[in-house]
């Protein structure tokens, strides 16, 4: 307020006064904004004024100390959301970092490499760190360079895990990896995912009746329940009649959603590429027909080669009595 234009050179922090006039009994007041470097040493910073002068005389210089404290450490946390899942389910990580400082942090970087087995759905990861990621989803790796975490905010990398099976059972931990600002390196975060065993998908098979007089009819019911909170995909089963049995088709069915293979005079009824929705069941019923006096004595049927998702699952048997009279 010295009514005069100030020599400035703010790079230097230099506001240099000269030839100012202060009224009688009234002040000149100075005010400079003063800002601190990220690579400014903390501690105590000294000021005082010089050359305070009429050109006269010298008058007595003003001090002031200015207490620079170093900027906060930014923090990363690591969660799974749930954090106990099935081997067939999926997780989501979510990875938070935060900035404590009044100032933004630029030139971070964090590697979230999953634990081995563990995949990243691309399409449905992302984050808020102002940065592109550097993704390798099938070795669940989501690397972030050079962000800029905003004063007094937090960054959130969510990913979505894929690729869980039961060759991932037990607990995986996580660990970020390499965070830091080229400077200095921040703490890492660590989370635990809990992968148990999902019960497995069964099969049972009975006649209805399962004794009976060559000059009777019978049915065959199979069923594979799904106990798993996701459903069965590509599921394949043969149910191959016992010699002599032959099937009626138009008598036959099955809630698998898939078209059944047929062979009546074989008495071949197969199950291909179907799906079973969570928690359900697909049943599958073949009326057995031409039977006779031929056919006489213990039948056994075995299911065979029952599959989903890859994965083979134990067969199961019936046995049908047929006799010529009962005792």
């Amino acid at each position: 307020t010295c009514d005069l234009s100030p020599a400035i050179n703010a790079g230097q922090g230099r506001y240099n006064l000269t030839d100012a006039v202060i009224p009688a009994l009234g002040d000149c007041v100075v005010t400079m904004a003063v800002s601190a470097a990220s690579t400014t040493t903390p501690g105590t910073v000294n000021f005082s004024t010089s050359n305070f002068t009429d050109g006269a005389d010298t008058f007595h210089d003003a001090n002031a100390s200015l207490i620079i404290n170093p900027l906060a450490n930014p923090t990363a946390v690591a969660a799974f959301t749930p954090g106990t899942i099935l081997s067939n389910e999926e997780s989501v990580l979510t990875v938070t970092l935060s900035n404590p400082n009044p100032v933004p942090l630029v030139g971070i970087s964090i590697e979230n490499h999953l634990p081995a087995g563990l995949a990243i759905d691309a399409s449905q990861s992302s984050n808020t760190c102002d940065a592109s990621p550097s993704i390798n989803a099938s070795s669940g790796s989501y690397d972030i360079t050079d962000a800029t975490l905003q004063a007094n905010q937090d960054c959130i990398i969510t990913l979505a895990i894929t690729d869980i099976d039961i060759n991932d059972v037990g607990t995986q931990r996580f660990s970020t990896g390499n965070f830091t600002d080229g400077a200095n390196v921040f703490s890492n975060a660590t989370a635990d995912l809990t992968i148990n065993a999902a019960p497995d998908p069964s099969v049972t098979a009975y006649f209805s009746p399962s004794v009976m007089l060559a000059t009777e009819t019978t049915t065959l019911t199979v069923r594979i329940s799904n106990p798993q909170t996701t459903p069965l995909n590509n599921v394949n089963i043969v149910n191959d009649l016992p010699a002599g049995l032959t099937l009626d088709e138009s008598q036959s069915s099955a809630t698998c959603d898939a078209r059944p293979q047929f062979n009546a005079p074989s008495g071949i009824y197969n199950v291909t590429n179907a799906t079973i929705p969570a928690s359900s069941t697909c049943t599958i019923t073949i009326a057995v027909t031409g039977i006779s006096n031929a056919d006489l004595g213990l039948k056994v049927i075995s299911t065979s080669g029952c599959v989903a998702n890859g994965v083979s699952y134990p067969d199961a048997t019936a046995s049908l009595g047929i006799f010529d009279q009962f005792p």
